[in-house]
């Protein structure tokens, strides 16, 4: 793990990449593939993070862990036991704006 004064750096493991590379595979377009992996990775790496502040979370219970909603939704949350989901977001370098997706405000 890597600290910068602007942000903390977390390695992605192989298995974590393998995990969202098989679920974007299933996914009907390139497009919406790619949207999967990002969201998958972003999921991943929050979890990584909440495990390291010993915050529980389980990744199976989240619905972008599920393929029905990996192909209807643009979701990205993570299931927190005693607090719900929690959406995550990918940011790509250089971005200045974040479309949040209605299903993740929806409550």
């Amino acid at each position: 793990m890597t600290v910068r004064e602007d942000c903390l750096s977390l390695p992605i493991p192989a298995i974590a990449r393998a995990q969202a590379q098989q679920f974007a595979a299933q996914q009907a377009t390139p497009a919406k593939g790619v949207r999967v992996y990002l969201n998958t990775l972003a999921v991943w790496s929050v979890h990584r993070y909440l495990h390291l502040m010993q915050i529980p979370t389980v990744l199976e219970q989240s619905d972008c862990w599920r393929l029905g909603y990996q192909s209807l939704f643009d979701s990205a949350d993570l299931w927190v036991p005693r607090y719900g989901r929690l959406e995550c977001g990918c940011f790509q370098p250089k971005q200045t704006q974040v479309a949040v997706p209605p299903e993740a405000i929806q409550g």
